[in-house]
């Protein structure tokens, strides 16, 4: 199973969300962890979109003045998780 963990330093733009779909298309990882997002929300059809399907799970911390945001995917059908934490700044699968 691949694991891919990139600072997108802001996602907002079209071109960094084209980047990230492309990279999770080529490594097909299991768990994907995203930081810098520079997001303070996130919804379901945008972790769709930059995952290419719907069979995942993921876990959105919003940036905050503190930090830019981070959130993990993972596609359920290859990784399963025992523990999961959140806490300010980490999110703990």
């Amino acid at each position: 199973m691949n694991i891919v963990s990139i600072n997108i330093r802001g996602l907002e733009g079209d071109v960094k969300k084209k980047y990230l779909r492309e990279l999770v298309s080529k490594e097909d990882p299991g768990l994907l962890l995203v930081q810098e997002t520079k997001l303070t929300k996130l919804d379901d059809s945008k972790c769709y979109s930059l995952w290419g399907s719907n069979d995942i799970i993921w876990i959105h911390r919003g940036m905050d003045k503190e930090g830019g945001g981070i959130f993990t995917l993972w596609d359920n059908k290859k990784f399963t998780y025992s523990i999961l934490e959140e806490g300010k700044g980490f999110i703990l699968t």
